[in-house]
């Protein structure tokens, strides 16, 4: 589990759990290069003035941040931002 730090407006971190879809990866999550293979992420914290979405993109090999979309309503265009 990842700790979010507390964004504006929110009193304290909130612990997130992440899942995703593994089938596509036949489980071998071990690339031997970056950008080999990345994975979403779509998590939602809450703060005192409501919820969030964050949507991320993950490159396995190092776990670096690819990208990301903050977003006050989950809709499409958190996925399909430039």
């Amino acid at each position: 589990m990842a700790s979010v730090p507390a964004t504006s407006g929110a009193t304290r971190s909130r612990q997130i759990r992440s899942t995703g879809c593994r089938v596509a990866l036949d489980r071998n999550f071990t690339p031997t290069a970056p950008n080999q293979v990345w994975t979403p992420d779509i998590t939602y914290p809450g703060t005192d003035e409501g919820w969030l979405y964050l949507a991320i993109v993950l490159d396995l090999f190092n776990r670096e941040v690819v990208g990301w979309s903050l977003k006050p309503r989950m809709t499409a265009d958190i996925v399909t931002d430039p």
